[in-house]
């Protein structure tokens, strides 16, 4: 059964068979009972991509779906009806918290690399449905930046978010030009606070103040407010989204221009559509250090999460 559900879910969201047989083998591993190393099922194929079932149709919409879980919030039993489209990893959180630093670029990043290089191919359409940390959302951006040529949009709540549907607003989209209050003038590391969903600088001003961890060698700090205001309706649509995402690599990068060898300390309070179109942008940061917010510890409580280095993931 564990085998059957996995192996042909996978077919029918349009992943390759190799890719859905060794979704469907590692779902036998881990399905209860003995192990069955004497019945693996073996495969042999001919078509030259693996593709054995086609999602093509009359609709410009018909998109593979992949779904992302590392945490429960929203009831994860939700996603189980897509089987080996469905990246579980949760197994590395007790709720939000990790429950070791280490399994960030041990086991979750290696994990999600892989998991998204068998599925989600050069010019095919495809959406992902996220209920994940934020630094997991930024990586999948990271490793289907913009030069990959891959066609994704975000889907949350049910509501897709397209990069290429959408109205843009007036420019600029953020306020007062992002600016930057310069806490320690001898300190070159530049900590960005977005607050899209709710207002975090203060938060932040207070977590930089204590030194701790990567932040001691913050000496200053980016407001990032949207003209649309703070809240939940504060990005419209995907081209918002991807508008807001945009308009922030450019300043950072101007700012990188004049501040080589400066690590960049992302702090997020936003959607997970931004969240990924910001990450498909971020290849040009040298060194982007990430940040997790520590729920139900105060509001500028925070964990420092993965650094993403150079042009490689992390």
């Amino acid at each position: 059964l564990d085998f059957t559900s996995s192996f042909y879910g996978a077919l029918s969201m349009g992943m390759p068979v190799d890719a859905a047989m060794g979704e469907a083998r590692l779902a036998m591993g881990r399905g209860k009972g003995r192990p069955l190393e004497w019945a693996t099922p073996l495969l042999t194929q001919r078509t030259p991509d693996g593709r054995i079932v086609s999602l093509a149709s009359d609709s410009e919409e018909q998109r593979y779906q992949f779904n992302i879980v590392s945490f429960d919030d929203h009831g994860r039993e939700r996603f189980d009806k897509y089987g080996a489209a469905l990246l579980r990893l949760d197994e590395f959180f007790d709720g939000r918290p990790i429950r070791a630093p280490e399994l960030w670029t041990e086991e979750i990043l290696p994990g999600l690399k892989g998991w998204l290089r068998k599925g989600i191919l050069p010019e095919q359409k495809s959406r992902i449905n996220f209920a994940a940390h934020l630094t997991i959302v930024l990586a999948t951006g990271r490793l289907l930046d913009v030069k990959s040529r891959r066609d994704v949009i975000v889907q949350q709540y049910d509501v897709d978010w397209d990069a290429e549907k959408g109205n843009p607003l007036p420019s600029p989209v953020w306020e007062r030009n992002l600016p930057i209050e310069v806490v320690d003038e001898n300190k070159t590391d530049l900590a960005v606070a977005v607050s899209l969903s709710r207002s975090i600088l203060p938060g932040v001003q207070e977590y930089v103040s204590r030194g701790e961890g990567p932040a001691a060698q913050i000496g200053s700090i980016l407001d990032a407010t949207p003209t649309t205001g703070v809240g939940p309706t504060s990005v419209r649509d995907g081209v918002h989204a991807s508008q807001l995402a945009q308009e922030l690599i450019n300043r950072l990068d101007e700012e990188l221009a004049n501040r080589p060898g400066t690590t960049i300390h992302l702090f997020l309070s936003a959607p997970q559509a931004f969240t990924f179109f910001f990450g498909m942008r971020t290849r040009s940061i040298p060194r982007l250090q990430m940040y997790e917010h520590h729920f139900g510890q105060g509001s500028s409580t925070y964990v420092p999460s993965v650094l993403f280095q150079g042009d490689g993931a992390y």
